[in-house]
Parts: structure tokens; C-alpha cells; sequence
């Protein structure tokens, strides 16, 4: 009988181990759909200093997109708007 208690006992927390371990790991946020646009587009062009170092409201840096686009920047509807609501977002106007 104490035999059966001790080997409960192992089955118990053996079960309780594997458990523990098969949960996966909790889902990581998804980086913004702008900062990949951002890494990809403007860094080519200008080094991410001197993104960093400017800051505006979503109208100061939809103006600043906007000039990058007639300047040859090809960007769809859809990025650019990824693109100004990140920057908007990530350096905002104090």
C-alpha cells in the first residue's frame, strides 16, 4: 500500500512536470506594421538618427511623408498610412 502512495505521489508530480513544460510560451506582440515599413524605406535613405531625433503630431509627419513620396519613395496606400501612424505614435510631439 505505501508502495502505491509513493508511486501516485511520482506519477503525480511527473505528470505535473510534463504538463508545466508542453504549455507554450505566450504569444509575443507583434511589432507595429510601420516600424518594418520604417526599416525598410526611410533607413535606406536617412540613418535612423535622425528619425529618431525629430518629432511631430501625425500632421507634421504625414507633411514629412509626403515629401519623401514626391521625392521617389514608393509606398502604397496602406503603408503610408502604417508608416505615419507608427512615426506618429513612436515619436510623437512633446
Amino acid at each position: 500500500m505505501k508502495k502505491n502512495i509513493i508511486l501516485n505521489l511520482l506519477l503525480g508530480i511527473l505528470l505535473t512536470i510534463i504538463v508545466g513544460c508542453s504549455q507554450a510560451a505566450p504569444p509575443q506582440p507583434t511589432a507595429h506594421p510601420g516600424e518594418s515599413i520604417l526599416n525598410n524605406k526611410c533607413v535606406q535613405c536617412h540613418d535612423i538618427s535622425r528619425v529618431k531625433n525629430y518629432q511631430s503630431d501625425r500632421e507634421g509627419w504625414a507633411m514629412t511623408v509626403d515629401r519623401m513620396v514626391l521625392l521617389g519613395v514608393e509606398l502604397s496606400d496602406e503603408q503610408y498610412e502604417h508608416l505615419v501612424d507608427y512615426l506618429a505614435l513612436k515619436y510623437p510631439l512633446d
